[in-house]
């Protein structure tokens, strides 16, 4: 009973303009594009028409996911996880619409391992479990940062699956902890009102100070307009408060990894706008 039209991610001006024409009343798309393109579609259209949103294709935050509840009021959120090469990977149930949009259950259809990769990370390898696919996939690592568990449902699934996103995009591992992009969005949270986008990069560098090799931290953030005087105080603010927000293992905040000589201090860059592409790379690694 759907019509499906396609839009043009090159072309989010456009887009809006037809969505707007045909009257449309939901949406599937990345947490990205759908991100980018709400200016575009709240200037030709009444959000409040909305009433499914479908997102798929990569790590949804709940901090992301409360800012589209905030903008599109009355419409109901679907999550899916999968990829290209293996289509849908995991499920939501009723019960699992109450906790993050990272959580999901596995399909009877694959063979789920958690494996550790060469770099240390946990990654998500998959085989089909059925000998009638055309093209089966066997032992194939998504790439996915993942952690499964035991946990029995309401819903009858015993295994509950966890996302953090794609280890190039998402998460990163340095000097025994981990950054994951959830973090980092909890961690920005407290200090919203500051900024003009709830999006961000982060980007990790090594510098050497006397006879250690330390890891830094910068992220790039969009900034409120205010005058330069009122910026560099914004800045201090964020540069000292996202550091005790911060967490880069269970009990460890980046302040307390500093203070240990672990890290070097947080640096916050702003810019005039992060540049648009469909899978958002949030950690950028530039160690050689």
């Amino acid at each position: 009973g759907f019509t499906r039209v396609l839009g043009d991610i090159n072309n989010l001006s456009l887009s809006a303009k037809v969505a707007a024409r045909i009257k449309i009343d939901s949406i599937q798309t990345t947490p990205t594009i759908l991100y980018f393109f709400i200016p575009f579609l709240k200037q030709e259209y009444n959000l409040e028409e909305i009433k499914y949103i479908y997102l798929a294709g990569e790590f949804c935050s709940e901090q992301k996911l409360q800012f589209f509840k905030s903008v599109f009021k009355k419409a109901y959120f679907k999550f899916s996880y999968g990829s290209i090469e293996a289509e849908v990977l995991g499920f939501r149930c009723n019960v699992l619409n109450d906790l993050p949009s990272r959580f999901f259950h596995p399909l009877p259809i694959f063979y789920y391992e958690e494996v550790v990769n060469s770099e240390g990370n946990n990654s998500l390898v998959i085989s089909h479990l059925s000998n009638k696919i055309a093209f089966p996939l066997i032992r194939y690592e998504t790439k996915d940062a993942i952690k499964m568990v035991d946990s029995k449902c309401d819903c009858g699934q015993e295994v509950l699956m966890e996302v953090f996103g794609k280890l190039e995009y998402d998460t990163a591992k340095i000097q025994g902890t981990v950054i994951y992009s959830s973090q980092v969005y909890q961690a920005l949270e407290p200090f919203k009102r500051y900024l003009a986008s709830i999006e961000w990069q982060m980007h990790i560098f090594e510098e050497v100070r006397g006879e250690k090799i330390l890891p830094k931290l910068k992220i790039q953030l969009v900034p409120i307009k205010e005058k330069q005087e009122k910026l560099k105080q914004i800045r201090s603010v964020l540069e000292q408060g996202i550091v005790e927000k911060l967490y880069l293992s269970s009990k460890m905040t980046l302040a307390e990894l500093v203070k240990k000589g672990v890290f070097l201090p947080l640096e916050v860059e702003f810019v005039e706008n992060l540049s648009f592409s469909t899978k958002q790379k949030h950690i950028i690694s530039h160690l050689g």
